[in-house]
């Protein structure tokens, strides 16, 4: 089920400012031109001066060669100055060779002060400020964010994006998760390039030894629209190649790019002492993409929660980039009850033009892993869209009556024990169709009012959304939207 178009922020698309376009494409226009004048100045000034030294050396040379020439020869080229070591024939020639000197290191200083004037001038320009502070946003400092020692390395930071040094293109990492199902291994939950990320190394801290390096392996998650940035694993191998064995889960780790460079984050490690065990209780989580665009919805959101804790779900995990002091103030009243998980999510990659949607499959991936010990189901959803059951009273039952079923898949029949993820077809809900006040009048509660809807449901894959039978599910990038 789904309560419309609208999603976080609504579906009616961006505005647009065409004015303030216009005027800022009209400075940057001046600014160019401005910068241009002042080049062309430079570079003028600096031809005159060398001119004029030209001129004046050819002179002055010259004039030297005939006074301490004693046998009257004549030089087709300027002779050397005198203080550059050679003998001179008298005091005269080393005195104008110093005045000669001084006069150049004079025009020297008044033409490098000139430079800097014409620097500072234009690095003045608002709109030149402006430019410097949108380059050094992304500009990482190799200055060590972090002081790591092996000794109390334990102390990593987890559910905030850290940048790693030394990369060409923008790379950040989120968490780290120790999965011992198939290869012992540890994944980090990133952010980099598409294609063609940059290399990397993962720096493995332990309490009662120095740190190990393995080299890593960077894999995009391939749900991203084919923009430049995406939502990515880095999977650190924990096999000492020589011996063909294991190594032990760390404590904490660090993503690296160049070994010379002190580290620019640190990430605690989640279950490096006891692996993916799973749980044996019947349970049901909800995870939710990042909220943003300042989302303000409050009435939707205690809906939301409200509703799918009627259905069985008992926590939620939410990533915040960006949402109202109401709804901050009503998700702190759920995270007090222990209902809701609040993670920051400050992603610093422009949303829609660099990543999709605020990086949400990195979100989502922290979120099955995150819970993978704690739940045996996980349920990925937007605020406004519910799963209801069709014949149960709640998800678990439903859940429960599909696994007792075989299922079809391309004409051969799959086991329960094999599926690791159900899909469920999407229906609209219209908002613009007309209330239905029997239960309600209160236009707030979606859930209530909005009972029309489209009579066919959207075709498999088609703004599906996907349940996840926990333990098997080794990544999330099939919500099809």
């Amino acid at each position: 089920m789904s309560g419309g178009r609208g999603g976080q922020g609504g579906r009616s698309g961006a505005v647009y400012i065409k004015h303030k376009t216009i005027i800022k494409t009209e400075k940057v226009r001046r600014l160019s031109t401005s910068l241009v004048v002042f080049v062309a100045l430079s570079f003028t000034l600096l031809l005159l001066i060398e001119l004029f030294i030209v001129d004046f050396t050819k002179s002055d040379f010259l004039q030297e060669s005939r006074s301490y020439d004693d046998e009257g020869q004549k030089w087709e080229t300027p002779r050397p100055l005198p203080y550059s070591g050679l003998r001179t024939s008298g005091s005269e020639s080393i005195v104008a060779g110093t005045n000669f000197r001084k006069r150049i290191i004079s025009k020297q200083v008044e033409l490098q002060q000139l430079i800097r004037n014409i620097s500072e001038g234009i690095s003045r320009h608002p709109i030149v400020q402006q430019m410097a502070a949108a380059k050094n946003m992304h500009k990482y400092s190799e200055q060590p964010r972090f002081k790591v020692e092996h000794k109390y390395s334990s102390k990593g930071l987890d559910g905030v994006w850290q940048p790693v040094n030394g990369t060409k293109h923008k790379f950040y990492v989120y968490s780290a998760f120790y999965d011992d199902r198939e290869v012992p291994l540890v994944r980090v939950i990133a952010a980099t390039k598409t294609k063609k990320a940059d290399k990397v190394w993962c720096k493995l801290y332990y309490k009662d030894h120095q740190p190990i390096i393995v080299p890593a392996g960077v894999n995009p998650v391939r749900e991203n629209w084919n923009l430049n940035y995406s939502a990515s694993f880095i999977t650190c191998l924990l096999t000492n190649k020589s011996t063909n064995t294991s190594l032990e889960a760390p404590l904490s780790l660090s993503v690296v790019a160049k070994l010379n460079l002190a580290v620019s984050n640190h990430l605690s490690v989640h279950y490096y002492d006891q692996g993916m065990v799973g749980t044996n209780e019947t349970n049901l989580g909800v995870c939710v993409k990042p909220i943003h665009f300042e989302y303000n919805k409050t009435v939707q959101l205690i809906q939301f929660i409200e509703l799918n804790k009627l259905l069985g779900a008992s926590s939620f995990t939410f990533y915040n980039s960006s949402m109202s002091e109401e709804v901050s103030c009503v998700l702190n009243h759920y995270i007090e009850q222990g209902t809701v998980q609040l993670l920051s999510w400050d992603l610093n990659i422009q949303s829609q033009k660099e990543i999709r949607t605020e990086g949400l499959f990195a979100a989502l991936n922290d979120c099955l892993y995150r819970n993978m010990n704690s739940f045996k189901y996980l349920l990925l959803i937007d605020f406004d869209e519910f799963v209801i059951p069709n014949q149960e009273s709640n998800l678990l039952d439903m859940i429960h009556n599909l696994q007792q079923r075989t299922l079809i898949q391309a004409g051969k029949p799959i086991p329960p024990s094999h599926v690791s993820s159900y899909s469920f077809q999407n229906v609209f809900f219209y908002l613009g169709w007309s209330d239905d006040t029997s239960l309600t009048s209160n236009s707030y509660l979606t859930a209530l009012t909005k009972t029309k809807r489209k009579e066919k449901f959207h075709p498999p894959k088609q703004r599906s959304k996907e349940r996840f039978k926990k333990l098997r599910k080794i990544v999330v990038n099939v919500i099809f939207a």
